[in-house]
């Protein structure tokens, strides 16, 4: 079997591993949800999806695992809290599941381990960034090692990160809120 000049190429230089080989192929061999998936994508986030699901085969399924959680533990709050509200106030509480649902999958993926070897970029900044760890216990591989700087960065760059998803998410419900609020004021007196 030809492999593509890429494949063979990184396989040769140790870039890649003839297990990571493996399971790359096994992903685009047969029809499987994971492969649908990464085509269904924009090439980028294919690429980071792909690359979770090389550094951590089961990222897919742990990824609906706590999407399911966060769905059902956020509408069990919404409606213990809510109580007879509920009906009056479902598109201030869909909202909310909607806020925490997305937040949830935008830290799962953003901390998860990734094997990409990615592009160079415009700026030193963007360079400096891609090269530091997901998170501080990612393990290094072939052409990436982490050093403690390195994961004493990360750990900084994803704390900031997730700050500004924090605030974002605070922002945003109110801001939706806002967008409801004269229709309530005259639904609902």
């Amino acid at each position: 079997m030809d492999l593509p000049a890429g494949f063979r190429q990184a396989y040769e230089m140790g870039l890649v591993s003839s297990a990571q080989m493996v399971k790359f192929l096994a992903i685009n061999a047969r029809p499987t949800t994971t492969r649908f998936i990464s085509r269904a994508l924009p090439e980028a986030i294919s690429r980071a999806f792909i690359g979770r699901m090389l550094a951590d085969p089961a990222f897919l399924y742990r990824l609906l695992l706590e999407q399911t959680a966060t769905i059902g533990c956020s509408v069990w709050w919404e409606l213990k809290n809510r109580k007879d509200r509920i009906k009056q106030e479902w598109d201030l509480a869909l909202i909310n599941v909607l806020t925490v649902t997305a937040c949830n999958a935008f830290v799962v993926w953003t901390l998860a381990p990734c094997r990409s070897y990615g592009n160079t970029f415009q700026f030193d900044l963007q360079n400096t960034l891609q090269k530091l760890p997901n998170n501080i216990f990612e393990m290094s591989y072939p052409l990436r090692e982490f050093d403690l700087q390195k994961r004493i960065h990360s750990f900084f760059y994803k704390a900031a990160e997730l700050c500004l998803v924090g605030l974002t998410a605070r922002g945003n419900p109110r801001f939706i809120d806002k967008c409801f609020w004269p229709e309530r004021r005259t639904s609902y007196p």
